[in-house]
């Protein structure tokens, strides 16, 4: 409800709302007088002398309700929980044991653990004039492992690394939808070892290594995906790569044949924070979001709503007074 001068109180939509009408007990309360109650047990007493206003069946029924209601939130916020901190667990877990990091020169043969080169020389020596130029990097995840020393009792031990995962970044290309030098890195050659997918692995490999990529000041990131690739299409759209910028045409070599495939575009997330400020009319939405606003200096966004009350003289406001009037407001920080 809200309250007229002319007409008395009026039932209007929730949204619009500064007071509110109990049926069985005829009670109006002012919601600026409930903001006034900070003792939960006050306000479950003032709930719960209202209800004795209300027939028994209704009461009854009621209790019940709430009952399960109560229940049925308390089990899904255990599942909830539970779900969240298998989560957190498990990509705690990853940080601890595996390693994402950029791969040396002299560790270049390694990559033939994860990719068939007809020769690997070869590829050793094309790369690293790229990683010299500073045309591109090889990021890699390797898992820290332990084997039995040679001839010592089997409980000492020698250290290790296992590589599951790598993926190229190019920071330039002769095409600029793929990379550009200091803002767009293109991403490719992504590859987890066999035996150690569906684990989290390349979601863990890619997420560091975008982190790493928009410390370094890079907003955008492209990636190519083939049809059939449903599990990297899976990754890349969790991750925010859902743009589609251009169809291409590959080939890995002169022998194999050519294929089809998206680019992918993702961009820096440049929106983090909402403030929204909702409420009655007349207590002062306006007036904090625009204190808000010469604040943050962003972006300021208002609803608009005719006012419920006329101006003290009698004469209707303009409408575009009306517009700056509103029944809610809300505030984004951009």
């Amino acid at each position: 409800m809200n309250y007229d001068y002319k007409k008395g109180f009026i039932f209007v939509p929730l949204w619009d709302a500064g007071f509110l009408k109990h049926r069985d007990s005829g009670w109006i309360l002012d919601f600026r007088y409930l903001q006034t109650i900070t003792v939960y047990n006050d306000f479950v007493s003032l709930c719960r002398e209202q209800e004795s206003f209300e027939p028994e069946g209704n009461r009854d029924s009621t209790e019940a309700a709430d009952a399960g209601l109560r229940h049925k939130c308390r089990e899904l916020s255990h599942i909830r929980s539970k779900s969240i901190y298998r989560r957190k667990g498990e990509y705690a877990d990853m940080a601890e044991n595996f390693t994402v990091r950029r791969l040396t020169i002299p560790e270049l043969p390694v990559l033939a653990e994860l990719f068939h080169y007809k020769n690997v020389d070869e590829m050793v020596q094309n790369t690293e004039k790229f990683i010299r130029n500073g045309w591109c990097d090889i990021f890699v995840l390797f898992r820290e492992v332990s084997s039995p020393k040679e001839g010592c009792p089997e409980q000492e031990f020698s250290s290790g690394q296992e590589l599951l995962g790598e993926v190229h970044v190019g920071y330039c290309s002769t095409d600029e939808a793929e990379a550009l030098p200091g803002k767009r890195a293109y991403l490719f050659a992504y590859r987890i070892k066999k035996g150690h997918h569906n684990k989290g692995l390349g979601t863990f490999l890619l997420r560091r290594v975008l982190c790493e990529l928009e410390a370094q000041g890079y907003e955008e990131f492209t990636i190519g995906v083939e049809d059939d690739n449903e599990s990297a299409k899976h990754i890349y759209h969790k991750l925010g790569f859902r743009e589609v910028i251009s169809r291409r045409v590959g080939q890995d070599d002169e022998e194999s044949a050519p294929y089809e495939y998206n680019l992918l575009l993702r961009r820096k997330p440049s929106c983090h924070d909402f403030i929204f400020v909702v409420g009655a009319s007349g207590i002062g939405k306006t007036t904090l979001c625009r204190n808000l606003y010469g604040h943050y200096r962003t972006a300021y966004m208002e609803q608009s709503q005719a006012p419920e009350f006329e101006t003290l003289t009698g004469r209707k406001k303009s409408r575009e007074s009306r517009r700056r009037k509103p029944a809610g407001s809300g505030l984004s920080r951009r």
